[in-house]
């Protein structure tokens, strides 16, 4: 089941009086904090993110939001914390310009095993003949639901977990029922505006 909550410490790792935002951030948030990154990327996610900011359109604060976020994965992945606290707050500026509307998340039970990395705000969709569309929703606060439905089987309630990627591979885990697997994943196209391939599945993002 979706819910509606306040911006977590977990999505953005800021201290409380960090999260509430004005509509008119005081600073550029447009402006990426790139300083940590080598002059050529060398790892999948230094040239995704270097790609972000190459097509990032001027404007697009939800765009910005995702990629001050990337940063501060990337330099807390790096033990930098200087520069993750201050792409954190770089991204509740932004977040904050955009609209005064709570984050979604998959409302998931549990602490996983892990920190979410490389997060995503996608809705990929497959179906398979005898269980019907499958519906994976992945949220920027690391939670996700998987739902079934018009296939022959009963209809069930959507599954909610976790999730964090890592280089190819995505690992979910679930507090009930138990489960904690790890499937190869890869985006197709930019932050899989075409798609995405879990396992041998191919998904079509949503329309």
């Amino acid at each position: 089941m979706r819910a509606r909550i306040l911006i977590p410490i977990l999505l953005l790792g800021l201290a409380p009086s960090a999260v509430a935002q004005t509509k008119k951030p005081t600073r550029d948030v447009e402006r990426f904090d790139l300083s940590g990154l080598p002059a050529a990327p060398t790892t999948d996610v230094e040239r995704q993110i270097t790609l972000f900011v190459k097509v990032h359109r001027k404007g697009d604060l939800t765009d910005a939001t995702r990629i001050h976020m990337m940063l501060a994965q990337y330099y807390k992945a790096k033990g930098d914390a200087a520069r993750a606290e201050n792409c954190n707050l770089l991204a509740a500026d932004a977040y904050g310009a955009t609209s005064d509307a709570p984050p979604e998340t998959a409302g998931s039970d549990g602490k996983p095993p892990f920190e979410p990395e490389r997060t995503l705000r996608r809705t990929f969709v497959y179906g398979d003949t005898l269980s019907g569309t499958h519906t994976w929703e992945f949220y920027l606060d690391g939670t996700f639901s998987h739902a079934v439905s018009g296939g022959s089987a009963p209809a069930k309630a959507a599954e909610t977990g976790w999730y964090t990627r890592r280089d190819r591979q995505l690992r979910l885990w679930q507090l009930r029922p138990s489960v904690d697997r790890t499937v190869e994943f890869e985006l197709i196209g930019p932050d899989g505006s075409e798609g995405a391939v879990m396992g041998d599945v191919r998904m079509k993002p949503a329309t």
